[in-house]
Formats: C-alpha cells, sequence, structure tokens
C-alpha cells in the first residue's frame, strides 16, 4: 500500500482516523515517507463509542520508512490524554477486545499471549523512531471488580524479531496507572520477549524515557 506522506493527520469523531487503534493499524501496515504526527482530539480513547471504540491492547509494530527525519509523533493536540482499557479475562477477549490465542502465528501477537503474563495496553514492538508524548495509559473497569481485568505492563518496549528491535524512541509525560493486586504488573518494561537478538539490530537500543509517574503498580520500571 501507499506509504503515509509526511503531515499531521487527526484522531477523532470527524478526524482523519476515528480512533488512536485505526491511526496505529494504518502506521503498521502502510509505513511512512515523512515525518508524521498523529493528533489526538479527545480527552480519552477507550472502548466506548463516546471515546472512539478503540481495540486494545495498541501495538506498534515494524513501521517501515522511518528514520532520524521521518518519525512518528503521537500526542494530544493539546494537554493530556488519557488512554484506558479494562483488559482480558482469561484468553477471551471483554466487550470488543482482542481475543489472544497461541494458534496465532504473527510473532507480534505471540508476545502477547496472556500465558506469557506480559499483556499491555500499548506496546512498542520492533518500532523504530517513535515519539509518545503526555498519555496517560490507565487499567479501568467497571463494574468494580479489579482483579478481573488482565493488564500486566502499560508500556511495554521488545524487539520484533533477532534482527529487529524497538530502537531511538522516546517516551515522554508518560503516566501509568495499573492494579498492584496482581503481583505480575510492570509500569514500564522494556524486554526481550520474542527471541534473544542474533545481531545488535535485534536489541532494543537507545530509547530514551522522559517525565514519567507510575501509579498502583506492583513494580514501577524494568529495563
Amino acid at each position: 500500500p501507499t506509504a503515509i506522506a509526511a503531515g499531521t493527520y487527526t484522531v477523532g469523531s470527524s478526524g482523519t482516523y476515528t480512533n488512536l487503534s485505526e491511526a496505529v493499524a494504518d502506521l503498521n501496515h502502510r509505513g511512512v515517507s515523512g515525518a508524521v504526527t498523529i493528533s489526538l482530539q479527545r480527552a480519552t480513547e477507550d472502548t466506548t463509542s463516546a471515546n472512539g471504540s478503540n481495540i486494545f491492547p495498541i501495538i506498534f509494530a515494524p513501521i517501515t520508512g522511518t528514520s532520524a527525519t521521518n518519525t512518528i509523533t503521537v500526542q494530544p493536540a493539546s494537554g493530556t490524554t488519557t488512554v484506558q482499557w479494562m483488559g482480558t479475562v482469561g484468553n477471551n477477549s471483554v466487550g470488543n477486545q482482542y481475543v489472544y490465542s497461541s494458534n496465532t502465528s504473527a510473532t507480534v501477537i505471540n508476545a502477547f499471549n496472556p500465558t506469557a503474563s506480559n499483556v499491555p495496553i500499548m506496546g512498542v514492538i520492533g518500532t523504530d523512531y517513535l515519539k509518545i508524548n503526555n498519555l496517560n495509559l490507565q487499567y479501568h473497569y467497571t463494574p468494580s471488580t479489579p482483579s478481573s481485568g488482565m493488564i500486566i505492563r502499560g508500556l511495554l518496549v521488545s524487539n520484533y524479531s533477532a534482527t529487529d528491535g524497538a530502537t531511538n524512541n522516546t517516551f515522554k509525560g508518560i503516566g501509568v496507572t495499573l492494579n498492584r493486586a496482581q503481583t505480575l504488573t510492570i509500569g514500564i518494561e522494556q524486554n526481550v520477549l520474542a527471541v534473544a537478538p542474533s545481531a545488535a539490530g535485534g536489541a532494543n537500543s537507545t530509547n530514551k524515557y522522559q517525565d514519567f509517574t507510575i501509579k498502583n503498580a506492583y513494580s514501577g520500571i524494568l529495563l
């Protein structure tokens, strides 16, 4: 498909994309041919129709065309946007959530099978030159049964393959709120999950974490 041209693309009820998950899916599918900014118009992105009917987890995969000049920036048009999810229950979906299956062949999905205890709100898997600014990644479950929704990571950064790591990314102004009753929760994790690197390119290098806040997670940061 044609790569996404340089420019600013909005996410909102009258935006270029109706929700954040569609914007990320388009980036993953098409790649970019210049610097791209995804501008979030809502204060909240979640699974409700009022807030975009997003499908979680939101996963950035290897995106073709990115470079030091062809960056991808995801940020609110102003202020902070809360990205919230109720999580999965077991291996099944909740609401319109993704149904996890260990039979899925794609590495990018296998990394998030709940049996691996690393289901994130947002994943950056083998993505390069991505900038995510001023987002609150938040566990949110209604009714009040906090142990039911399975979210184990707020932000998860991992390689995609032995030769394709997540590199040169910047995460700034990120807030994470989870459920510390789940004793495997980690606010921010950067790790090798798919397969051990066989070359330097398969490692997760030169990523920056700036100005973050982590609340109610059993563990805060694992790099």
